[in-house]
């Protein structure tokens, strides 16, 4: 977790974090920049391309619509990003969630591809 940057204008952050205070971790991010999120299950990250992450995006294997917060993610889940609706995108895997009680310093780990 820890204080988002306030000096970053809100147009270029595609990822903050969603907790709101100590013991409120809700395992999710948010843009300030119009990037959409939808989650996919079955994406084969290790061989990204940009077809392969626009027919993700706009294919029917999506788990509902494109959204500007995720929530509730998991470790092995993947997020298929359209960045500030341009027609650039990029692949997001959780690779790990660490959840600890009454403080500040839940954090998930992820890795990304952009495949522009």
């Amino acid at each position: 977790n820890g204080d988002n940057d306030l000096s970053v204008p809100d147009s270029v952050q595609d990822m903050v974090n969603l907790n709101v205070g100590a013991g409120l971790f809700s395992a999710g991010w948010e843009s300030y920049s119009n990037t959409l999120f939808k989650r996919e299950n079955w994406y084969d990250y290790d061989n990204a391309t940009v077809e392969t992450a626009v027919d993700a995006y706009t294919g029917g294997t999506i788990t509902g619509l494109p959204k500007p917060y995720t929530y509730d993610i998991e470790v092995g889940d993947y997020y298929i990003a359209n960045i500030r609706e341009t027609d650039e995108y990029a692949v997001v895997k959780v690779v790990s969630i660490d959840t600890t009680s009454n403080d500040d310093i839940d954090k998930i780990e992820f890795e990304y591809k952009k495949v522009n």
